[in-house]
């Protein structure tokens, strides 16, 4: 008999959950903690909670763009997608790590992540902290 599992269980994925940027608190609605396999999640957190970015209302601002205030993990999960787009960018494209995959993309996104002092990582709520794209390149740089 074979279990369907929710793709978060799986050992390649990156489990994004979301934030406050403005007061570091975690956004009520992400979901966080071990799951069914003991796994924590998420592995990371990014902002998600009112992010200034495009709509695709038709209402245009003066340089022409539709903007709005969103939240939500999906807001999260845009933020680490676009992270891992840039890494994929400088393993694969420029030619530094032609073997980068999910894998490996999430550990640099973890070695990178700012963590809090008065927490201990990981844990429940943040995974392994806050995403820092640029001190994720600076550790890559080492």
């Amino acid at each position: 008999m074979k279990r369907d599992l929710p793709p978060s269980y799986g050992h390649s994925c990156i489990t994004v959950g979301a934030y406050n940027h403005r007061d570091s608190s975690l956004y009520i609605h992400s979901s966080y903690g071990n799951n069914r396999i003991q796994f924590e999640k998420p592995n990371i957190v990014a902002p998600g909670v009112n992010v200034y970015g495009p709509s695709i209302s038709r209402n245009s601002t003066e340089s022409g763009l539709s903007m709005t205030y969103d939240t939500g993990t999906s807001v999260a999960a845009a933020h680490v997608a676009g992270a891992a787009a840039n890494l994929m960018s400088w393993g694969i494209v420029q030619g530094n790590n032609a073997g980068m995959n999910a894998n490996s993309i999430r550990t640099y996104l973890i070695r990178g992540a700012d963590r809090n002092p008065a927490y201990i990582y990981p844990n429940m709520e943040s995974g392994m902290g806050t995403l820092n794209l640029y001190q994720t390149i600076l550790r890559l740089r080492e």
